[in-house]
């Protein structure tokens, strides 16, 4: 990686990982929500979730076999226990806030704000987002909107 400062690069990632923590854990909202893990498939997750009052979503598929369940404390509690009638394990997961759901969305402006300010360059090797399953955007901006 001839004339690339990796050593400012890592500093950039760090800091903007820690802006992530930082705005995410700083979401202010009536109910911060509530997240779980599922030991099944992320459809049949979904299928059951269907079934449940409330603002609750599959919000990571972690592997075949487990699935991780974001969103309203009430109705993540709700699922927990529709997934033990049927004895599927589920259990949650200590967190500040139902990360990947809608309840954390409001982080969004003021981390783009800090990513808009980094040295971002396109990636030279297709890499995959977590968050739609597409490969990263080919812009600066496509990137920091992602």
């Amino acid at each position: 990686m001839e004339g690339i400062d990796l050593v400012n690069y890592f500093a950039d990632a760090l800091y903007a990982v820690s802006a992530r923590g930082r705005e995410m854990a700083g979401v202010k909202v009536e109910d911060n929500g509530k997240m779980a893990t599922v030991a099944a498939d992320a459809e049949r997750v979904a299928e059951i979730l269907k079934e449940i009052d409330g603002y609750v979503i599959a919000a990571n598929k972690n592997c075949k076999s487990q699935t991780v369940i974001a969103g309203e404390s009430d109705a993540v509690d709700k699922a927990v226990a529709k997934f033990g009638e049927l004895k599927i394990d589920a259990r949650h997961i200590p967190v500040s806030h139902a990360f990947h759901s809608a309840i954390v969305a409001p982080a969004a402006k003021p981390l783009g704000r800090v990513l808009g300010a980094l040295d971002l360059r396109v990636p030279t090797t297709p890499i995959l987002s977590n968050v739609n399953t597409d490969f990263y955007p080919t812009t600066k901006t496509g990137i920091v909107e992602l």
